[in-house]
């Protein structure tokens, strides 16, 4: 009864949310002149209290991958041929009241065992020809140098002498990219970032850094990520770039490069409306996202074409932007995310 009511709670979110009128099927039909099809991956929690479930979208149908006896979320979906994978974690039952939580690969909406390893949580996965870069928590002595995961086996990276935490990670080719800090108080550190196991330090800081994200564009490095004092910035190459002035709290989350324009996704507190404001930067300059109505953030950036998406919440609704213009995937009390991670392809 409990699985069937699930269900029933998963079919109502599609039925409401992404019927023929729906905000999703505009996203859907607005790309490519509907000749693409969007998928999203996340999870839903039917209601307080309950356990997480795996699900994707493909436009407006969704994809139950767990039955909700367990937590577990969908973190990454990507498109091969016909086939749609789908990349996240899952609580198993060891019995007695004990359990663990393993990285979980499904293709086309069944398990593909083979790839199941152990790991706590995942901050960030990239997939490049067949193998899994995981950056995250799993099941390591390993606790003070920064590390990530490549088909579940933990590659450690040299460091300093303090703690240090990898945070981000791109793979470009046969290159490996991971950024990071070396620990110096709390979550605040000294920026870098490590190419094939060799770490490069970032000197244009002031006090402290947290990196959120990192991407390759030939031989350019960019990292982005928030320093001391909660300033959004960004790096090329070692050199940084502002993207507020300092005065209020702001965020840099994703950042992403497309020809010779740099893409940062974020958020900054406005003092007068007492809101955090969605919005993105597009070499350096400021595209304002939500109204200051409700407390917003942009989580991640996506380019297609002339088309720019960018992915986040706005009142703690999962919502996307399209060109500026808001798309809420849903306004049920069932809380529902599919911000977790986009892929297109033609139909």
């Amino acid at each position: 009864m409990k699985k069937n009511l699930l269900l029933m709670l998963i079919c109502s979110v599609c039925m409401s949310s992404c019927g023929k009128d729906s905000p999703l099927d505009d996203l859907v039909d607005g790309i490519n002149g509907g000749s693409t099809d969007v998928y999203f991956a996340g999870y839903a929690i039917p209601d307080v209290g309950r356990k997480s479930i795996a699900i994707y979208w493909k436009n407006n149908e969704v994809i139950q991958l767990t039955d909700g006896t367990q937590d577990a979320e969908a973190v990454h979906v990507a498109i091969s041929g016909k086939d749609v994978h789908v990349y996240g974690y899952e609580e198993i039952s060891l019995g007695h009241d004990y359990s663990t939580t393993i990285f979980r690969h499904w293709k086309n909406g069944k398990v593909v065992s083979d790839k199941d390893f152990e790991m706590a949580n995942i901050e960030d996965i990239v997939i490049s020809d067949g193998d899994v870069y995981i950056i995250g928590r799993g099941y390591s002595k390993n606790t003070s140098k920064a590390s990530y995961w490549k088909n579940g086996e933990e590659i450690i990276l040299s460091g300093g002498t303090n703690k240090e935490s990898a945070k981000a990670i791109f793979v470009s080719g046969k290159d490996v990219y991971v950024a990071g800090i070396e620990h110096i108080y709390g979550t605040w550190g000294i920026p870098k970032y490590w190419k094939n196991g060799e770490e490069v330090y970032i000197s244009d800081y002031k006090t402290g850094v947290r990196i959120n994200s990192i991407f390759v564009s030939g031989s350019d490095v960019y990292i982005a990520g928030i320093e001391y004092s909660e300033t959004a910035k960004y790096w090329k190459n070692g050199k940084g770039i502002n993207l507020t002035d300092g005065e209020e709290d702001s965020s840099a989350n994703h950042i992403l490069v497309s020809g010779n324009d740099v893409y940062v996704a974020g958020s900054e507190w406005d003092k007068k409306k007492d809101m955090s404001i969605a919005k993105y930067w597009k070499n350096g300059v400021e595209v304002i996202l939500s109204d200051g109505t409700e407390h917003s953030e942009a989580y991640s950036i996506l380019v297609l074409g002339k088309d720019v998406y960018a992915a986040g919440d706005s009142g703690y609704i999962p919502q996307y932007w399209k060109n500026g213009k808001a798309i809420h995937l849903s306004k049920l009390p069932i809380y529902i995310s599919a911000l977790k991670s986009i892929a297109v392809a033609p139909k």
